[in-house]
């Protein structure tokens, strides 16, 4: 395992607790908790499990969902766990959630009946019964939340008002509900609505999720006799006070997200990966890569709030991951390269900066970076799985890779034992650079071929000089113009006609990989492009990769898939 990981856990997931049995951490929004969830990547007990070397399973006893925080217990044990969940389904353990609601106050401190919001959306609520807390009770004053600790709190959920802002208001709530569904259902029946809870029943079509303003802030549980019990804090996330005063904490979304990506930092065969993806998770106009031991930051220009953002983000990932540099890249809408950087410098870090070109590490492959200038780094990240699939497939097959840009696929190919490699791309450059990545891996170049031309025109001369190949990689850009005449490709217009060129000069029983990241094209858009293009030619799809877990967030990317034609 990376050693730097463990420091990283301890910045991303802040260990609150931990004994014999049980293990208390402070959750981000973003995450799901894990284990036995239907969730692509796993969740924080899987994440833990991985990084602490697999010595122990971890059970999830309170179950956050993937867009609550604070206090996230773990067991040791599934018996463990069985019995705190028992004594929460029961009531009997009281725990202190702060959210950021809207809509109607009762007043500064009242009690919701713990009957209602109980029916899951089947049929028509009954009325709330909210009951308000105070001196006409016949006390001295509402009770602090954390004075209820320690006792068996009364049933429902007691609210108290602890701060208000226009129509906003930041608000604690001691419950004895089993579950969050069933609190935020309670605070619904009152006619107030967390923020960002999607309200049963109404469609809300967004570009991006508006975090799930719901922190569990305190719980207490019994401990063995000789400790009394147990109390587990977690602090009031700073961005619900930037929320509540209209702006943006960035740290709150760079957290979630790193801590999504925990296991990548675990894999010490590959070191590069995708950090955030914008506005996907909550960060709007800011992309992060990580490449070895530099970040760069992809900065929308023309966005608004992007400089002081960049400069926030860039000043986080120097704090909690510790690169060389940080460096950060402007651009304008369209994806063209900015004139001028955003406000602040363009590089910042503890060390100089870094050099033009530095080497990364994929599933042990080794690949050449260019962080110097311009937009393009080397490396498509959205495509690791799909080289890694490649590697796996190309044995002792020709393999031709168009569009190849720096060669990425011709060198998984080749370190996958393919018999040879054929790179086509429009630009001379980038097929030295391919050149740069084969001698990186130390790979033999006779057997390994480089031409720098319009993939259909070498398509058209493959046909004429009867080359044939075994699997053939066709990754396209979106848009693109020839190097002569006016002729322009575009994926949506031209995918199919392109697939039909390809599949003349591919063996029987060979391979096709065909991938876009264009997101007006979903897969079963692609595949029916692929079917027009087969032209009554039988093909199986023999894999489909999903995106690896650092794009997840943005299913708009890399849709893929993988046919044998017969």
């Amino acid at each position: 395992m990376n050693p730097e990981v463990p420091g990283i856990v301890r910045k991303v997931l802040p260990r609150l607790y931990e004994d014999a049995l049980l293990l208390a951490v402070d959750k981000p929004a973003g995450v799901p908790s894990g284990a036995n969830l239907q969730h692509a990547h796993g969740g924080l007990a899987e994440l833990l499990t991985s990084v602490r070397g697999g010595r122990e399973k971890l059970f999830v006893v309170n179950r956050l969902g993937t867009n609550e925080s604070g206090v996230l217990i773990l067991a040791k044990n599934e018996p463990a766990a069985r019995a705190i969940r028992a004594r929460m389904r029961a009531g009997a353990i009281a725990q202190e959630f702060v959210a950021v609601v809207t809509g109607r106050l009762k007043g500064r401190h009242f009690r919701i009946d713990p009957s209602h919001g109980s029916s899951r959306g089947r049929g028509k609520p009954p009325r709330p019964v909210v009951r308000k807390e105070g001196r006409a009770a016949g006390t001295s004053g509402p009770r602090r939340a954390s004075e209820q600790f320690g006792r068996r709190a009364a049933p429902g959920t007691q609210v108290h008002v602890l701060r208000t802002e226009g129509e906003s208001a930041l608000v604690r709530c001691l419950t004895t509900a089993a579950s969050t569904h069933a609190l935020l259902a309670q605070l619904r029946s009152a006619g107030m609505f967390v923020v960002g809870d999607e309200r049963p029943g109404r469609y809300q079509r967004r570009t991006a999720p508006v975090p799930l303003h719901l922190h569990l802030a305190r719980i207490e549980l019994d401990a063995p006799p000789q400790r009394g019990r147990l109390v587990l804090k977690s602090p009031i996330p700073r961005a619900w006070n930037a929320a509540l005063a209209g702006s943006m904490d960035v740290e709150h979304a760079l957290r979630a997200a790193l801590a999504k990506r925990l296991v990548l930092f675990a894999d010490p065969m590959t070191d590069a990966f995708r950090l955030i993806c914008g506005a996907r998770e909550g960060l709007d106009g800011i992309v992060a890569e990580k490449f070895g031991d530099v970040v760069i930051l992809q900065v929308r220009s023309d966005h608004p709030q992007t400089a002081s953002s960049a400069r926030a983000a860039a000043r986080w990932y120097g704090e909690t991951l510790g690169p060389r540099a940080v460096v950060v890249k402007s651009f304008v809408k369209g994806g063209g390269l900015a004139q001028r950087p955003p406000a602040g410098p363009s590089v910042s870090g503890p060390a100089p900066p870094p050099p033009d070109q530095t080497a990364i590490v994929e599933n042990g492959i080794r690949f050449l970076i260019r962080t110097d200038k311009g937009s393009a780094v080397g490396l498509f990240l959205d495509q690791r799985e799909n080289r890694r699939r490649v590697r796996e497939l190309a044995e002792g097959r020709r393999v031709l890779n168009l569009f190849a840009y720096t060669c990425g696929f011709s060198v998984s190919a080749a370190l996958g034992r393919a018999e040879s490699t054929t790179s086509v791309d429009l630009s001379p450059a980038h097929l030295q650079w391919g050149r740069e990545n084969f001698a990186l891996n130390r790979i033999e170049p006779r057997a390994h071929e480089f031409f720098a031309e319009d993939s259909p025109d070498f398509i058209k001369r493959a046909r004429r000089q009867n080359r044939r190949y075994g699997m053939i990689i066709l990754d396209p850009p979106t848009f693109a113009h020839a190097r002569r005449g006016r002729r322009t490709f575009s994926v949506l217009a031209d995918l199919a006609e392109l697939v039909s060129r390809v599949a003349d000069v591919l063996d029987p029983g060979g391979i096709l990989m065909v991938s876009t990241n264009h997101r007006g094209m979903s897969k079963r858009d692609l595949q029916a492009r692929v079917k027009e293009g087969a032209r009554g030619r039988r093909f199986e799809v023999i894999a489909s990769p999903r995106l690896p877990v650092d794009f997840a967030a943005d299913p708009g990317h890399a849709k893929t898939l993988f046919a044998r034609f017969a």
